[in-house]
C-alpha cells in the first residue's frame, strides 16, 4: 500500500496556493492536504475543492502565532510543506489618512510576510519527517529593470517593502536549510493569473489577462494604453503544477527556481489573441490617464521581461502549456 503524504499550505485560498491545493490531491489518492489561511474557505473556493474535499482539512489561524503552529504540530503528520501566506498589498497599505506616506498602515502586512515566514520556518525545523520546505517569493525581487531572461542566481534589484519582505524569506529559507539541514527551496513567480484570482484584500493586482478575458466575456469595451508594453504571464494551474513537480522531485541541484511562462507578450498580442477567443471583443487605444487598462511600455526588463525557467525544465521536467491553451482554459473557467 502507498505511504500516505501530507501537504501543509499556508496561504491555502488565495490564488496560488489554492492551485497547489488542488494540484496536489489531483496527483495521487494518498495525499492529503492541510490548507491554512486567516480566514475560512468562501464559495468559491469550496466549489473549487469539491472534487477532493474529502482529502483537504482546512485550518484557519494566523501564521504569526507560535501557538497555531504547536497545534498543526500535534494534530498533523506533515510530509511536505509550501509556505505561501502573504500581503501583496504592502506599498497600498502605506497611505495614511492624508494620504501621506506612512509605514504604520503597513506594519500588519510586515510582520505577517517575515515574522509570519520565521514562524513557519521555526516549525519546519522541528519536523523530523518533513521531506521538502518551500517559500514563496516573487519576481519583484528583479525591479523595475534587469537582464533578459532574468536569472535564477545573482541578480536581484530590491525596491519597495514587498520585495524587500520576499527576500528576506528567500534568506531566512536559505540559512534554515544550511544550519538545520532543512530541505528547503525558494520559488519566484512571474506575473500569475488564472480561475480563483479575486479582490481579498491581501491581494493587491488585477492581472491583464483577467481585466481582457471577464470583459471581453461581459462584450465591454476595453480601453488601454501601450500596446507595446510587455510581460511574462503564467497561469496559476501551471504554477500548481510546477511546485507539486518541485516537491517530488527526488534531488534539487539549487536553492531557488523561477516558475514562469518564460516569454513575454505584448499587450497588443494579448489583445489579438483575445480577439480570436472572443470574436465580438472590442477594444480601442485611449490616453493613459483615461484608460482601463493603462500599462507602461518603458518597462520592458526586470520584473516585467522574461524570466528563466530552465532550472525547473531540468531538475524536474516541468514546462509551462503556451500562452494561447493556457488562456483557453482561463476563458472556459471564467
Amino acid at each position: 500500500m502507498a505511504e500516505e503524504k501530507t501537504l501543509l499550505v499556508t496561504g491555502a485560498t488565495g490564488l496560488v496556493m489554492s492551485h497547489l491545493g488542488k494540484a496536489w490531491l489531483e496527483a495521487a489518492p494518498n495525499h492529503y492536504a492541510v490548507a491554512v489561511d486567516l480566514n475560512p474557505p468562501d464559495k468559491v473556493v469550496e466549489a473549487f475543492f469539491h472534487p477532493v474535499a474529502e482529502r483537504l482539512t482546512f485550518k484557519c489561524g494566523d501564521i504569526r502565532a507560535p501557538g497555531l503552529w504547536q497545534e498543526i504540530e500535534n494534530e498533523f503528520r506533515v510530509t511536505h510543506a509550501v509556505h505561501g501566506a502573504t500581503v501583496t498589498s504592502i506599498n497600498r497599505l502605506t497611505l495614511g489618512a492624508d494620504c501621506e506616506a506612512d509605514l504604520t498602515g503597513a506594519l500588519p502586512a510586515l510582520d505577517t510576510n517575515m515574522m509570519g515566514t520565521a514562524q513557519a520556518l521555526a516549525w519546519a525545523t522541528r519536523q523530523k519527517e518533513l521531506r521538502r520546505f518551500i517559500t514563496i517569493s516573487s519576481g519583484s525581487v528583479y525591479g523595475e529593470e534587469g537582464p533578459s531572461p532574468l536569472p535564477e542566481d545573482g541578480y536581484v534589484d530590491i525596491e519597495g517593502l514587498y520585495p524587500i519582505t520576499k527576500y528576506l524569506g528567500e534568506l531566512l529559507t536559505r540559512q534554515c536549510a544550511a544550519q538545520f539541514d532543512l530541505n528547503a527551496v525558494s520559488v519566484r513567480l512571474s506575473g500569475v493569473y488564472g480561475p480563483l484570482d479575486r479582490d481579498t484584500g491581501a491581494r493587491a493586482v488585477t492581472p491583464v489577462p483577467f481585466t481582457l478575458l471577464r470583459n471581453a466575456l461581459d462584450d465591454r469595451e476595453v480601453s488601454v494604453s501601450g500596446l507595446e508594453a510587455v510581460g511574462d504571464y503564467i497561469h496559476a494551474g501551471d504554477v500548481g503544477e510546477a511546485l507539486v513537480a518541485l516537491l517530488h522531485a527526488p534531488q534539487l541541484r539549487h536553492d531557488c527556481y523561477n516558475i514562469a511562462q518564460g516569454e513575454t507578450w505584448t499587450l497588443r498580442q494579448l489583445l489579438e489573441l483575445t480577439g480570436e477567443l472572443v470574436p465580438n471583443f472590442r477594444w480601442r487605444d485611449a490616453e493613459t490617464g483615461s484608460a482601463m487598462l493603462p500599462c507602461d511600455p518603458s518597462l520592458t526588463g526586470g520584473r516585467w521581461g522574461a524570466y528563466e525557467i530552465s532550472r525547473l525544465k531540468d531538475d524536474c521536467g516541468w514546462q509551462p502549456r503556451s500562452l494561447p491553451e493556457a488562456f483557453k482554459a482561463y476563458l472556459s473557467w471564467l
